[in-house]
């Protein structure tokens, strides 16, 4: 194509400087310009090539716009030269646009044109993938979308296959391909983590500035003890102390970071279609209990996965804006509520978390009572502000509701009013009606949006507090993921602490435990067995000593943690799905009678928005999860506690006992209770 166009090139430079036709500097600078975007594209051709970039869409649209702007000029070189009847009437017009004709110039931009439409063409096809081939998928394969060509992604036609396929029978997981690398979570938590490292570090930077901004001499300001006990010059630092503190780092601006193309790329359609529709009608943290790191995971991560798909309303309904001043006020006193609410609600999970930890205790000083009345004083406490912002919503909705119909009302009333030629016609009616039923959906979603935006806003300080955080140091257990040692866990001379700072708990330990065997770590209540259990897990401190853990673990904690979704997926989690395997799980587990009185078997909805287990099916579920994983090492904190004498036998013979699904794993069994085990270490006040 670019020879084609420097032989045009060249036949009228000699035309201009030997013949003696006149030709206008245009005709010169066309075809050095066509060439000249020819070769940049095929210079960004390779290098997309090089790249491992398949037809970017840039590309083709490129091509795209060549073939269609060079349309009419290639129609008017046929005409002109092969209808003879035409040439005067479309002489003028031909010539302003593409000069004098000549032979030279009709051969050339023949062969130009079909040349352009066969790239155009091209471009519709990608080069064959290794990973894909149009027919044949499998879970572990590239994701065809990568290797598509951007027509074929417009259309989606690389997905065509699985349709056909899931049209002719059920879908199975190996039918499936794997996503992107760029959406899978491994590589968006990379990028996570190094964007708000970032934010640590700038908020870091100025924690440091500010602190050494604030320090002071002796003065008039500085606080002195009076006679009388009291402070001076007090009141002044913490007031300034206050207004000088430093911002904490924003979840928000990470965010925007990592995904400011897409949601700018998003907003743009969204824009867009508003328009067309308007026109046609990882680790625990130090300083937060574990029933506070729940709440964040539970509620406030998951109101910004429900706001994300609304925030485009902000911008892309204008009309809503009448109503925007009174939910603001109202959100705004609903937003103080939320956050006592909140605080309620983490002291209230933390209090129920503390009284399960130690219900044997509970139960042994008949404390039940106390304890209940002081859970369910919280609770009031949370349900009065929750009834409070339930009555702000339901004024708001109503309001909201009630909108398009006062709306209407008043103007028509105001048009019928404002002249006596003003009559109210069935056409201006309807017509007038159909508009202001567009405008209900934005008016009703305002109020929405407005509070779960307040919500969030709660929720970001949440998190952010929560991810400012000291985090506890992971270099404190030698940890290697291999199994090909003789020893799985060891410590020598080991001491342990809830804080760096304090007297330490568990002091003094020995340990040794070769790889397969079963340890039955026994003791009274209050002794240290779930301290020794977090000890292993690097939740708490390590003052002194070492500690060492070969192979991959698996925690089964005594309150077991089912998370929304169906039991199977509870059970395999993101492990690929093994019937056989899975058959014999349930079977060793004893689930399979739990599996027959299920509305929908191992496919019924459980957690929170499911069916409800009763405690000894879900310390079940969960130590099926951990069978399930195949693990190394496995730490049982109780798991028998909640179910039947008979069916912990069954469990302990099938699964944990020496003649169990976990014969050949290294096994850490705490409990109250002697019980059958290869070694038994005994605990007594963290000795």
């Amino acid at each position: 194509m670019i020879g084609d166009k420097l032989t045009l090139l060249f036949f009228i430079l000699w035309r201009k400087l030997f013949g003696s036709q006149i030709v206008a500097s245009v005709n010169i600078a066309y075809p050095i310009v066509q060439s000249l975007a020819i070769f940049m594209v095929m210079i960004m051709m390779n290098k997309s090539r090089l790249a491992g970039l398949s037809n970017p869409g840039v590309i083709f649209c490129v091509w795209l716009v060549f073939a269609v702007c060079g349309a009419p000029e290639f129609y008017a070189w046929i005409t002109l030269g092969t209808d003879q009847s035409v040439r005067t009437s479309q002489e003028k017009l031909v010539m302003a646009l593409v000069g004098q004709l000549d032979f030279e110039q009709y051969v050339c931009y023949l062969a130009f044109y079909p040349l352009l439409l066969l790239q155009l063409l091209l471009n519709c096809f990608s080069d064959p993938s290794p990973y894909c081939n149009g027919k044949n998928y499998n879970y572990t394969e590239a994701d065809p979308e990568t290797a598509a060509s951007f027509p074929n992604r417009q259309v989606l036609w690389w997905f065509s296959p699985i349709v056909s396929k899931a049209s002719n029978g059920i879908l199975q997981i190996e039918d499936l391909f794997d996503l992107d690398e760029g959406l899978q979570a491994d590589n968006l938590n990379a990028q996570w983590e190094q964007e708000w490292n970032k934010s640590l570090k700038d908020y870091e930077v100025r924690k440091s500035s500010r602190s050494a901004n604030n320090e002071f001499y002796v003065g008039e300001d500085t606080p002195l003890i009076l006679s009388n006990g009291k402070s001076y010059g007090t009141d002044k630092l913490v007031k300034a102390d206050e207004e000088d503190e430093v911002p904490l780092p924003s979840i928000i601006g990470a965010l925007w970071r990592l995904f400011k193309w897409e949601l700018l790329g998003g907003s743009i359609i969204k824009l867009f279609s508003d328009l067309i529709q308007f026109a046609n009608p990882a680790f625990l943290r130090r300083q937060k209990t574990q029933g506070e790191i729940v709440n964040l995971m539970a509620i406030d991560v998951d109101r910004f996965r429900m706001i994300t798909p609304q925030l485009q309303q902000y911008w892309s309904s204008p009309l809503q804006i009448s109503l925007i001043p009174l939910n603001i006020c109202m959100s705004l006193i609903s937003k103080k509520w939320t956050v006592q609410q909140m605080h309620l609600k983490d002291e209230r999970i933390r209090m129920t978390n503390e009284v399960l930890s130690g219900i044997k205790v509970v139960k042994l000083y008949a404390w039940e009572p106390a304890l209940e009345d002081a859970v369910d004083e919280i609770r009031v406490k949370e349900m009065a502000l929750v009834r409070k912002a339930g009555v702000l919503k339901t004024l708001a909705d109503m309001l909201n509701i009630a909108a398009p119909f006062l709306v209407a009302l008043v103007t028509f009333t105001t048009y019928t009013l404002t002249s006596p030629d003003h009559v109210l016609t069935p056409q201006i009616a309807f017509v007038s009606l159909t508009l202001f039923n567009q405008l209900r959906g934005p008016l009703m979603m305002a109020a929405d949006l407005i509070s779960q935006t307040v919500q969030v806003v709660v929720s970001n300080k949440r998190l952010k507090d929560f991810l400012i955080a000291e985090e506890l140091p992971a270099a404190d257990i030698d940890r290697d993921e291999h199994n090909d040692y003789p020893v799985s866990a060891e410590m020598s001379s080991a001491a342990f602490a809830w804080d760096r700072h304090e007297r330490p708990q568990l002091h003094d330990l020995y340990l040794k435990v070769p790889t397969g065997q079963l340890l039955a770590v026994v003791g009274t209540v209050g002794a240290g067995k779930s301290s020794l259990l977090l000890s292993l897990l690097g939740e708490m401190e390590k003052l002194r000593g070492y500690v060492g853990l070969r192979g991959m673990v698996a925690y089964v904690p005594q309150q077991p943690w089912i998370r929304n979704g169906t039991l199977v997926d509870n059970i395999i989690m993101e492990k690929t799905f093994d019937k056989a395997f899975y058959d014999t799980v349930l079977e060793a587990c004893a689930l399979r009678q739990d599996l027959a009185q299920l509305p929908n078997g191992d496919q019924t909805e459980i957690g929170e928005k499911g069916v409800n287990l009763s405690g000894g099916q879900k310390a079940r579920i969960s130590l099926a999860r951990a069978v399930y994983q195949d693990r190394d090492v496995y730490l049982l904190d109780d798991p028998l506690s909640a179910v039947d004498a008979h069916v912990s036998k069954h469990i302990f013979n099938n699964v944990i006992g020496p003649n169990g699904l976990l014969a050949k794993k290294t096994r850490f069994l705490f409990k109250s209770l002697l019980i059958q085990s290869m070694a038994i270490a005994s605990f007594r006040r963290g000795v």
